[in-house]
């Protein structure tokens, strides 16, 4: 393996791993801090580059594109001038980027969609991100516009496209992995029966991932958007500039506000852990040996279980 931040997820306990990982994590994002040093035509005031996605969340996988999100006032060219800063990030040995890069202008707001597109409501774009080079002024912004987004008339609705993409994740943890694209198109990430998760990317197929890893990820941002609509909004703004990216930390974090124990709230982060190890698993055994099938261990089951019992439980 040449990637230089890479932890291997077999032979170790999903604690211990997920630690390494946000160990490995951060050393990455200090290394391409070092590497962001491109000079924009432009203020820097007017622009942050972020990132998103696991790398955001201290998460970083074996086969994880580098994932970025650019956070803009007026700034002229803005998209032109991408293509010189992701080239100054090359000496990252054996790590892959992904080029296309998602902008939002903070003055058109729309902070929770993915690229402007009111179907795809990603919280977790801004809410994740993680400040590389720009202005910290700007990113506080950002996350400001992302709350008040939630506060506003737009805001049950938010709460609504969440609701269904919890539905969505719950349906396949149901169905017992089996993802329903439209009626001809049928997709198998995983089977707890017969131990085995499936991971192939190219054809949407993503193991642990599509299930239990996003239905704890969107859960855990509708209860977010919900305590923010409920608390006054400087006791909202507060929570969410000191809420940790990493979901293990946010959970133990949110578990003070919410309707939840502190048992509670460590039992949910470590069936979320235990399933990203897995999840990690699918991706390394894809990377190095070109596997995309791999054993799981029946613990699976159990925390799937528990998993369920903790998510439709009311939180607020």
């Amino acid at each position: 393996m040449e990637k230089e931040f890479y932890v291997s997820p077999e032979g170790i306990d999903f604690r211990t791993y997920s630690q390494r990982v946000r160990e490995s994590s951060r050393e990455l994002h200090d290394r391409l801090k070092s590497y962001l040093m491109t000079p924009l035509s432009g203020s820097n005031d007017n622009i942050a580059i972020c990132l998103t996605g696991s790398d955001g969340r201290f998460e970083k996988g074996p086969c994880s594109d580098i994932e970025f999100v650019v956070l803009k006032k007026p700034f002229p060219d803005v998209e032109q001038q991408l293509p010189a800063i992701i080239d100054s990030l090359k000496p990252m040995h054996g790590e892959r980027y992904d080029d296309d890069i998602e902008v939002k202008d903070l003055l058109r707001g729309r902070m929770n969609w993915y690229k402007g597109v009111p179907m795809l409501v990603f919280p977790g774009r801004v809410g994740d991100a993680v400040l590389l080079h720009g202005s910290s002024e700007l990113y506080a912004e950002a996350k400001l516009c992302l709350m008040e987004e939630w506060r506003g008339s737009q805001g049950r609705g938010l709460v609504e496209r969440l609701r269904a993409k919890i539905k969505e994740f719950a349906k396949i943890v149901k169905e017992n992995g089996v993802q329903q694209y439209n009626k001809r198109t049928e997709i198998r990430h995983y089977d707890v029966g017969a131990r085995v998760a499936f991971y192939d990317p190219a054809n949407n197929v993503l193991s642990l991932k599509a299930g239990p890893l996003r239905w704890s990820q969107f859960a855990l941002w509708k209860d977010v958007v919900r305590l923010c609509r409920n608390l006054d909004h400087g006791t909202a703004f507060n929570l969410l500039k000191s809420l940790p990216q990493n979901t293990r930390e946010r959970i133990m974090t949110l578990s003070e506000h919410l309707s939840v124990t502190s048992g509670v709230a460590e039992a949910l982060a470590d069936h979320y852990e235990f399933f990203l190890q897995q999840y990690h698993r699918s991706q390394e055994a894809y990377l190095l040996r070109g596997e995309t099938a791999i054993d799981i261990p029946g613990e699976c089951k159990d925390r799937l279980v528990g998993l369920e019992a903790i998510i439709r439980a009311p939180l607020i």
